[in-house]
Order: C-alpha cells, then structure tokens, then sequence
C-alpha cells in the first residue's frame, strides 16, 4: 500500500510541473496564506511567494515571477536539476521493467 502511494508521489513529481502553466496566478494571490511565519508575525518569510513565482515563469512571466519571490533565481535552477535527476532515474527504473519483464537479451561488447 504505501509502496503505491509513493509511486503516485513519484508521477505527481515528474508530470505536475506540465501543469503549471494552467494555474491561474490570480486564484493562487486570493487565497490566504498558510505560512506560519506570515501568520503569526504578519511578516513574509524567505519562502513566501515561491509558489506563485513558479508558476509565473512557467507562463513566462519573469518579472512577476522576480517581483513574488527574488531567491527564484536559485530555487529553480536547484529545482530543474532535481527534477531532471528524478526523471533519469524513473527512465532507468521503466528501462529495467521492460527488459526484465521482456527478456531481451544484454548486448555483449566483449567479443
């Protein structure tokens, strides 16, 4: 069971950010904050606005994007790379699948 659950974590990560450029940014500013820090000291924290910052360069929004959060030029970048890293290693892991569940034989280069 929890095994599943992580799978459907996994495809959440790798195909949710095909999804961002559909999120309206003006849903994500009306809605209240759930940050703890803004909360309770009224203040926004280093991580406030990350979201929306997000989602606003993925509709190539860059200057509502840098005006949301300023750190997003290294969040994403950090970002981008883990995501990639996550899709090498669901490639290698979906690779092994079907050669396993195919037999295909493994190429010899030693001859």
């Amino acid at each position: 069971m929890i095994i599943r659950i992580l799978n459907y974590v996994e495809y959440i990560i790798l195909f949710g950010p095909f999804i961002l450029p559909f999120i309206s940014l003006d849903w994500l500013q009306s809605g209240d904050t759930i940050c703890i820090y803004k909360n309770l000291t009224g203040h926004e924290c280093f991580g406030c606005g990350t979201t929306r910052s997000i989602v606003a360069i993925s509709q190539l929004e860059f200057s509502k994007a840098f005006a949301f959060n300023r750190l997003v030029v290294i969040i994403l970048p950090l970002l981008f790379i883990v995501w990639i890293k996550r899709w090498n290693e669901f490639a290698k892991k979906m690779t092994y699948r079907i050669n396993s569940k195919w037999n295909f034989p493994k190429p010899n280069f030693h001859k």
